[in-house]
């Protein structure tokens, strides 16, 4: 079966103030508050778009059990609920900014890796091109009056199920003895954020008069998935809850969820992955919490 892509669209980011007004209308007390939250990105952050635009109408992110934690049913959101930008959007949470959020790569280096059979010199050598394409979107995005941004680094790729079902391992150092995630995988993700930043960095230069930060998606996963319990998850944050084909993992393109042949598992609270390549509401809660305040 063809894989389920990340929805792609040709940005980097979640959230952007467009407007001037926006970046000016401060509360007095030196903190901005903004009437407008635009939102960009991947299916990670889609609150909906793609069940209803032509070309990606329909879909598993449509049918049962997806929405069925929060909404009751299927909105379009690949998770079980709330997605990481619902929780960044609500006002007890977002007092005070405007983040402009979002992830993108990690389909170009993963199809390139598990259905390309590219080798690990080869995806690493996307680094450039993918960070170079976020940086054009950065500075088209501020040339129409983008003023206060944030950009989403790489997630831990290597904690992935559907990485980790597709790509098995032997023993050495391929596994993460921590997280027991896809050690080259985690790496790569680390070159693609280190060169983001640095990016960033020049970019700030580049354009003093506009708010450039940077959010860390790494580090909050992989530390729920190398101490779940410590952060409320179960024992197993490796395993999709959503899906079918049992091991570490339960994951398997022709049981995906959303599919008749899937399951869910009881308690999608006590998992970090929804479906294997999405993460379940609890674990876009842990994040855009821990996100928000490392901002």
């Amino acid at each position: 079966m063809a894989p389920l892509p990340r929805l792609l669209l040709p940005v980097a980011l979640l959230l952007i103030a467009v407007t001037g007004e926006a970046y000016a209308g401060g509360t007095g007390h030196g903190h901005a508050r903004y009437d407008r939250v635009f939102s960009f990105g991947d299916s990670l952050t889609d609150t909906g778009n793609s069940a209803i635009l032509p070309v990606t109408a329909g879909g598993p992110f449509t049918n049962p059990p997806y929405g069925q934690t929060h909404f009751g049913r299927p909105n379009g959101r690949a998770s079980d609920g709330r997605l990481f930008i619902d929780f960044v959007g609500q006002r007890k949470i977002m007092a005070s900014s405007l983040l402009y959020l979002g992830e993108i790569g990690f389909n170009d280096y993963s199809f390139v890796a598990v259905f390309g059979n590219g080798t690990i010199g080869l995806v690493q050598s996307l680094v450039p091109h993918i960070v170079g394409a976020i940086c054009s979107v950065l500075t088209d995005a501020i040339g129409v009056g983008a003023r206060t941004m944030v950009v989403a680094g790489m997630i831990p790729m290597g904690c992935e199920p559907e990485l980790l079902a597709l790509l098995p391992g032997g023993g050495g150092d391929y596994y993460d003895r921590a997280s027991s995630c896809i050690t080259r995988f985690n790496q790569l993700a680390q070159l693609h954020n280190r060169a983001l930043k640095r990016m960033l960095c020049q970019l700030r230069r580049d354009h003093p008069g506009t708010a450039i930060h940077y959010a860390d998606l790494y580090r909050p996963i992989t530390a729920v998935v190398s101490w779940p319990r410590k952060y409320g998850f179960g024992g197993m944050p490796l395993a999709a809850c959503c899906g079918g084909g049992g091991g570490p993992y339960n994951f398997n393109f022709t049981f995906f969820c959303g599919t008749p042949a899937a399951t869910a598992c009881a308690d999608p609270s006590m998992s970090v992955s929804w479906d294997g390549i999405h993460y379940t509401e609890a674990a876009n809660r842990f994040v855009a919490h821990a996100m928000l305040r490392g901002l």
